[in-house]
């Protein structure tokens, strides 16, 4: 079974959206407007589906007449990316992915931080199984060039990517540098940091710490990224389904077998009524559940569990074409 710890714990995180500037005031743009605006509220409140709706419709409005730019059309295709990501449709994000990155690479270059964060979105999609190098090549270099003009929150962002890369590597001492800058960085201690990106960061922490066996470490980092998330978003949202199984998974590392069964029920509940039971993540959740069953001696569940998430896995990749498709590397090449 996969998926022992995941990295993503929200929706895949954008740079601050640029507003629609400069647009005639008619009824198409205000129907344009209030369909981006529909999407976010919805992608904020973790209905994806509904989001996704919002976002094709307004793609459907941005017709030249309504005098939508090319930035804040990739921002569409990207928050759309974004909505496909959480519902566990792999192969329909990175479409979206791909054609928000053609748009800033037109307009912003392969330097900005825009064109990195949404390579890396994509790079991290389990659709694709090329090289991640050159993503945190992209990723390295874009952070190097725009350090002094950027935002602090862009720039945590794509950090938050690039540790993600490094750690998926077994480059944890890269990663564990630019993890410590940041948390000695003013923005993370700020008022006005943004609470996702924040639960982001400090789920890296515990993340690494997982990987280099310091479990209680790791632990508390989780812990209090999923503190950051749950006061943030509310405690039935369906961004801590990831951070209650990765608290499950840590408490079952340090032999705290009750408090892991615990938190992985939750996570099924949550992940049940919020996701659904055929979505990827419910999936994964199991599987993990099933192992610490079958630690338990309790075989005959753990099988049953097992099989189940096999399944949704599985038909979760032939949906997506998981090993069918074509590197990030091969779509860059293809919008040269």
């Amino acid at each position: 079974m996969r998926l022992a710890k995941r990295l993503f714990l929200v929706a895949a995180l954008c740079l601050a959206p640029a507003c629609a500037r400069g647009l005639e005031t008619n009824d198409a743009t205000k129907k344009w407007d209030a369909c981006r605006l529909a999407g976010n509220k919805y992608l904020k409140a973790g209905d994806y589906p509904a989001a996704a709706q919002s976002f094709r419709r307004a793609l459907e409005l941005a017709e030249p007449s309504v005098g939508v730019s090319a930035q804040d059309l990739a921002g569409l295709y990207s928050s759309l990316a974004s909505a496909y990501t959480q519902q566990g449709h792999f192969a329909q994000a990175g479409s979206e992915f791909q054609r928000a990155l053609a748009l800033v690479e037109k307009t912003k270059g392969r330097n900005s931080l825009e064109y990195a964060v949404i390579f890396a979105n994509m790079a991290l999609l389990p659709t694709d199984g090329g090289s991640k190098t050159e993503v945190m090549r992209v990723l390295d270099e874009a952070i190097r060039v725009n350090a002094e003009t950027a935002g602090q929150r862009d720039l945590a962002v794509a950090q938050d990517y690039l540790v993600k890369l490094l750690v998926g590597e077994s480059r944890y001492t890269e990663a564990e540098r630019i993890l410590v800058n940041i948390q000695s960085s003013a923005y993370l201690h700020s008022r006005t940091v943004d609470p996702e990106v924040k639960a982001e960061l400090l789920n890296d922490f515990g993340v690494l710490r997982t990987y280099q066996g310091r479990y209680q470490q790791a632990l508390d980092w989780e812990l209090q990224s999923f503190e950051v998330l749950k006061t943030s978003l509310g405690a039935n949202h369906s961004a801590l389904v990831v951070p209650l199984s990765n608290l499950a998974t840590s408490y079952a590392q340090m032999g705290r077998y009750d408090d892991a069964e615990r938190k992985y029920e939750e996570a099924i509940a949550l992940c049940a009524k919020t996701f659904g039971e055929e979505h990827p993540t419910y999936g994964a959740t199991l599987a993990n559940y099933a192992v610490l069953l079958k630690r338990l001696g309790r075989k005959r569940e753990s099988k049953k569990m097992e099989a189940r998430a096999q399944q949704i896995l599985e038909a979760s990749d032939r949906y997506n074409g998981i090993g069918l498709t074509v590197s990030v590397a091969d779509l860059r090449g293809g919008m040269k």
